[in-house]
């Protein structure tokens, strides 16, 4: 059970012989309640970054303050076996990890050595199907949505795209490979595709599987603060790079000495907030890494290290107070002090409809400033799990709380298509529904 706000951790406990358990003394709010029927021997092979066999049941609840809930996960239902064969040009998909996502949990299973996989008992709805290597806090690789449906087998062959980006990370210094330092890789329209990894012995890492399109690389310690070394060393934004359909592309950064920033967020009367999320962004407006694994203290606090020297912004955030973002001078290898007020925003409701104004399932609705920050993708913990699966149920999708401005909505099918909406946000708004079409 972890509640968004990623305070304190996740609570754990074993269920009993009526496969119950009970969580007291939880405070309101929202939680992510995640359920693994998984054997010992498979949860002793995750812990050696093996994930096939991993599958998991989940749900998100909303609690209010003294409320008590009951929550049912899992339960029988229609289901099919959804098999299929992963190719890539001339080579065959061994030895790869497939990985079935849903609002509902997630499976991983690996393919064999002629390239196929299968999961059974999987009930009808929209999943998001991920192939690739993948790892505990670590993976990457091709994405894609499939629909299940119906009962008996479900055929689903993959051909995965030859397209690949290799990076490089040395040390500015000496110029000496470095490794373990965390590389992401993400698509610049917010398509899905990239992912994470740490360098090797050579300071080298692999993306293979891409999809052609423009990506977003960021390197070091910040883009995934809990992964890797190199936490003396400073994180950066590379240029985008245009990766042409079954071209591999290789790219090579050097990191110096870190910065460090002390920030204290503040609500708009001046008392600390706990709980939310800050993000560093370049100059360019592009954030080191989407994801913030801890919030806020009590007293309104974070420190956030691997920053790189200079000019860079920073946007804090609270899913229900607001945002700011400020602009820093760090200095290499010194630690800078500010704080963040936050202000009062808008939060978009945005709901997918098809050409005849009927709400549709499986694409995803992602909102860009003007800059072509990835606002909407920002997010902390779990939350980052109920707002980036949503859309696979064709429910609404969320995002802010935003500033004024104008803002881009680029709804995508995780293919080839894509359709963008423009959006303006008028001062003193706190709320906007819109129904954005994506014609099929």
């Amino acid at each position: 059970v972890q509640n968004f706000s990623g305070q304190g951790g996740p609570l754990g406990e074993q269920t009993d012989e009526n496969g119950q358990i009970q969580f007291e003394h939880l405070a309101g709010g929202t939680y992510q309640v995640q359920a693994i029927p998984t054997s010992v021997d498979t949860l002793a092979g995750m812990m050696g970054g093996d994930l096939g066999g991993l599958r998991t049941i989940a749900a998100f609840v909303e609690i209010e303050d003294q409320e008590v809930r009951e929550l049912t996960l899992g339960g029988r239902a229609d289901s099919c076996t959804l098999q299929g064969y992963l190719t890539c040009g001339d080579e065959i998909g061994a030895g790869l990890s497939v990985m079935l996502l849903s609002m509902q949990g997630t499976r991983v299973a690996n393919s064999d050595d002629v390239g196929f996989y299968e999961f059974d008992a999987v009930r009808e709805g929209d999943y998001m199907l991920m192939v690739g290597k993948f790892g505990l806090g670590s993976g990457s690789g091709y994405a894609t949505t499939v629909h299940v449906s119906g009962t008996g087998v479900m055929q689903h062959d993959i051909e995965l795209p030859m397209t690949g980006l290799t990076v490089r990370v040395v040390g500015q210094a000496d110029g000496k490979p470095i490794a373990s330092v965390a590389v992401m890789v993400r698509r610049e329209d917010g398509g899905q595709g990239g992912g994470f990894q740490l360098t090797d012995e050579l300071g080298v890492t692999e993306f293979r599987y891409l999809a052609a399109a423009r990506y977003v690389a960021s390197v070091g310690r910040a883009a995934m603060p809990m992964f890797g070394s190199g936490g003396d060393l400073a994180s950066r934004v590379l240029e985008p790079v245009e990766l042409s359909p079954g071209r591999r592309q290789q790219l090579e950064v050097s990191l110096g000495q870190g910065a460090e920033v002390l920030a204290r967020v503040l609500d708009s009367r001046g008392s600390p907030v706990q709980g939310a999320s800050v993000f560093v962004l370049d100059e360019n407006g592009q954030p080191l890494t989407l994801f913030s694994m801890n919030g806020t203290g009590s007293d309104g606090r974070i420190r956030v290290g691997s920053l790189p020297g200079g000019r860079v912004r920073l946007l804090a955030r609270h899913e229900r107070l607001g945002q700011v973002e400020q602009e820093v001078w760090l200095q290499p290898g010194g630690t800078a002090e500010t704080d963040l007020v936050l202000q009062p925003g808008c939060t978009l409701r945005i709901l997918v409809v098809d050409q005849e104004g009927e709400p549709t399932s499986g694409i995803q609705a992602i909102c860009f400033d003007q800059r072509g920050a990835p606002l909407s993708m920002m997010l902390q913990g779990a939350e980052a799990m109920q707002r980036g699966m949503a859309f696979l149920q064709g429910g609404e999708q969320v995002a802010g709380p935003l500033p004024p401005g104008k803002y881009r909505v680029v709804l995508t099918d995780l293919g080839a298509k894509t359709v963008s909406h423009e959006v303006v946000v008028e001062p003193g708004m706190s709320e906007l529904r819109l129904d954005l079409a994506f014609p099929r």
